[in-house]
């Protein structure tokens, strides 16, 4: 089996990754702030993609992942 890289890490497996990557509880967390009030707004998910795609630490991260979370 193949290496599984993730965030500069290499695993031997991808069942030995972590669930959630710092990236990942970072947009969790704007998700939440977001949410606070029951309803996200459009508004606010524009600007958590518009966080992701340009602050330095979301270089490597897929915006698509924003979705699952």
């Amino acid at each position: 089996m193949l290496p599984y890289y993730q965030e500069g890490l290499m695993v031997k497996n991808i069942d030995d990754a972590p669930l959630m990557t710092g990236q990942d509880a970072l947009v969790a967390i704007m998700i939440a702030g977001g949410a606070s009030d029951e309803n996200i707004s459009n508004r606010e998910l524009v600007s958590i993609s518009r966080i992701v795609d340009h602050l330095p630490i979301f270089k490597n991260y897929d915006p698509e992942k924003i979705k699952i979370i």
